[in-house]
C-alpha cells in the first residue's frame, strides 16, 4: 500500500506515533490537510512532528505557522521558520508574530537577510496593525524600497490608519502613492477622515480625486462621507458632496431626523413608528383584536432614502420589510424581509410583500429587489407576484419542505426545515450558502441524486411535506408587467377568499406615499447639540 493511502486512513497523531518522517508529493498534500484541521491543543505535537521530518515542501510548514499564530505560540512559530526559512514562510511567520503580539520578533524577521519581498513588508505592516502600533506601520512603509511599493502595500497601511482613525496621515499616504490608488485605497482614506477630528475639512479633495479616477462603483464611499456630514450637521459640505456624487440631481437628502407630521405617530424612541394603514381580518370585521397595523420608520441609512415597514398585532411585532428608494430611477428596492420566528408559516411574507407593492403602485414607483438570499422569499416573489431574476445572475434550486415524523408516524410541523436541491446533478450548491444562512433559515442542502436516493431508500426518515418548486436565489429580481403584479396584490389584500384573510385599509394619499418613500418636501428636525 502506498504511503499516501496509509496517511489518508490515519489521523495526524497516529502518523506521528508511527514515526513517518519521509513524504512524497501526494503525502504532503494529505499532511497539509491534516495540519490545517489540527486543534490548538495539539500545536506543539504538530511542530515537533514537522521538525523531525525531512519534508522540504512549503505547504505543511505554512499551515503549521498559521495554526501557531492562531494558538498564540510565537515560540513554536519561530522554531518552524528556523527549520524551513523560505521567503513564503517568512511572510506567514511575520503574520503569526503579529497575531501573538510579538512585534519586535516580526520586525526582526523582516530585516534579517536576505532582503525581504513585498509580501513580507505587507505582512509586517499588518502585524503592526494587530499590535496597535500605526506609527511603526508608517515606519515600515516609508523604509520600503520604492520598487517594492504597490497599491496593495499602500492599502495595507491605509487599512491600519483607518482602523486607528488617523485621517491626516492616510491623506498624506494617498497623495504620495507611487502607484494609482484603487477603490480600496479611497474607501480606507474616507473611512479614516470621517472618524478623525476635523477630517471633513479635506474630505472633498479626496472625493474629487476619486471622481476624477473614474472608479466604479463608488456609492458606498460617497454614502460614508454623506453620513458623516449628517452626523456633524454640516449642511454646506453635505450639498457639495451630494452634487459631486450626482451632478444632475439636487441634494434632497434630509439633514437629520425625519418627521412625517401628516401621519399619526405611535410610540416613541427607536420603537416608535408612523401609521400607514391596517390589515383588517376579513372573517371578523367587527373585531379589531386581530388587526395588523402597518407602520413606517426611517432607516438609519437616509443617504439611500431607506425606510422600514413594521407590522404589529396586539402590540406584538410580527416582522418588518426593509427597502431603499431611488428618486433618480423612480424605484423602490426591497432589501430584506423578516417574519418573527413564532409567526412563520402563516403566509405573512406574502402579505408584507403585497403591502409594499400596493404602496409602490400608489406612489408610481417601480418595485425591484436587491440580492435575495432567502429561498422562501424568492419563492413568493416568483410564483405569487411573477418577479423574474435578472439575466445571468443567481443560481436555480428546487425548494421543498420537510418535517420529521413523530413517534406515531405523524408529521410534526414545528420541526420542519427547508430542503434545497440543485436542479442539475453536476451543480454544487454547498458553496453558495454560508453557514450563517443555513443555520438562520433552517436550510438543508442536497443534490438531486442524493434527494432521490434518500426518498427511495429511507421510509422512516424525514417526510417531504410539499413538492419541490424551482426558484432562483442569490440574485436580484425585476417585476413582470405592472398589470400582472397589481392584479395579484388586489387578490392578496382583498380579504375575499379563505386563503386571503386580511383586507387592506389606508387613508394615505398617493402624494404622501412619494413624500414617505422619496422624502419629497418632508419636514426634518435638527439634531440637538
Amino acid at each position: 500500500m502506498k504511503l499516501a493511502s496509509r496517511v489518508r486512513r490515519l489521523s495526524l497523531l497516529t502518523i506521528m506515533v508511527a514515526g513517518v518522517v519521509a513524504f512524497s508529493t501526494s503525502d504532503v498534500k494529505v499532511l497539509t490537510r491534516q495540519i490545517q484541521s489540527a486543534s490548538k491543543e495539539r500545536v506543539a505535537a504538530v511542530v515537533d512532528f514537522l521538525l523531525s521530518s525531512d519534508c522540504d515542501k512549503d505547504s505543511p510548514f505554512l499551515k503549521g505557522l498559521r495554526i501557531c499564530g492562531k494558538a498564540k505560540r510565537a515560540d513554536l512559530a519561530l522554531r518552524l521558520y528556523q527549520k524551513h526559512p523560505t521567503e513564503a514562510c517568512r511572510s506567514v511567520a511575520i503574520s503569526a508574530m503579529g497575531l501573538c503580539q510579538e512585534l519586535e520578533l516580526a520586525l526582526q524577521l523582516l530585516h534579517e537577510p536576505p532582503s525581504a519581498t513585498a509580501a513580507a513588508y505587507n505582512a509586517a505592516i499588518a502585524a503592526c496593525g494587530k499590535c496597535r502600533n500605526w506609527e511603526e506601520a508608517m515606519t515600515v512603509y516609508n523604509g520600503m524600497p520604492v520598487a517594492l511599493k504597490s497599491t496593495l502595500t499602500a492599502n495595507a497601511l491605509l487599512s491600519v490608519l483607518a482602523r486607528y482613525q488617523r485621517g491626516t496621515e492616510a491623506f498624506t499616504v494617498l497623495q504620495s502613492m507611487p502607484t494609482s490608488p484603487d477603490r480600496v485605497s479611497y474607501h480606507s482614506v474616507v473611512r479614516a477622515l470621517t472618524q478623525t477630528p476635523n477630517g471633513l475639512a479635506v474630505i472633498l479633495p479626496v472625493l474629487t480625486m476619486l471622481k476624477d479616477a473614474d472608479l466604479a462603483p463608488t456609492d458606498d464611499i460617497f454614502d460614508m462621507a454623506i453620513q458623516s456630514c449628517l452626523k456633524h450637521n454640516d449642511v454646506g459640505l453635505l450639498q457639495k458632496v451630494k452634487l459631486l456624487k450626482d451632478p444632475g440631481t439636487p441634494a434632497t437628502i434630509p439633514v437629520a431626523r425625519v418627521s412625517w407630521e401628516f401621519l399619526p405617530k405611535v410610540g416613541r424612541g427607536k420603537s416608535g413608528y408612523w401609521k400607514m394603514g391596517e390589515l383588517v381580518p376579513s372573517l371578523s370585521r367587527g373585531n379589531q383584536d386581530g388587526t395588523i397595523t402597518v407602520g413606517v420608520q426611517p432607516h438609519r441609512n437616509l443617504t439611500r432614502f431607506g425606510i422600514t415597514f413594521v407590522f404589529y398585532q396586539n402590540e406584538i411585532k410580527l416582522g418588518y420589510l426593509l427597502m431603499e428608494n431611488s428618486p433618480q430611477r423612480q424605484e423602490s428596492m426591497l432589501m430584506g424581509l423578516l417574519v418573527t420566528n413564532t409567526k412563520r408559516g402563516g403566509g405573512l411574507s406574502k402579505i408584507f410583500l403585497a403591502c409594499w407593492l400596493r404602496f409602490c403602485e400608489m406612489g408610481d414607483l417601480r418595485p425591484v429587489t436587491g440580492v435575495i438570499r432567502k429561498p422562501l422569499l424568492a419563492l413568493v416573489l416568483q410564483h405569487r407576484f411573477g418577479f423574474q431574476p435578472e439575466a445571468g445572475n443567481g443560481i436555480e434550486v428546487e425548494v421543498s419542505m420537510e418535517s420529521k415524523p413523530g413517534g406515531d408516524g405523524s408529521e410534526q410541523g414545528d420541526s420542519s426545515s427547508i430542503v434545497l436541491s440543485a436542479t442539475s446533478t453536476t451543480k454544487n450548491i454547498e458553496g453558495a450558502f454560508s453557514s450563517r444562512d443555513i443555520a438562520k433559515q433552517g436550510l438543508r442542502l442536497e443534490t438531486r441524486t442524493a434527494l432521490a436516493s434518500s426518498a427511495a431508500s429511507d421510509t422512516t426518515g424525514p417526510v417531504h411535506a410539499t413538492a419541490g418548486r424551482r426558484v432562483s436565489v442569490l440574485c436580484r429580481f425585476i417585476p413582470p408587467p405592472s398589470e400582472y403584479w397589481q392584479d395579484q396584490v388586489k387578490v392578496v389584500l382583498s380579504g375575499q377568499t379563505s386563503n386571503e384573510r386580511f383586507r387592506f385599509e389606508s387613508n394615505v394619499a398617493a402624494s404622501d406615499v412619494r413624500r414617505i418613500f422619496l422624502f419629497e418636501g418632508i419636514q426634518t428636525e435638527a439634531p440637538q447639540k
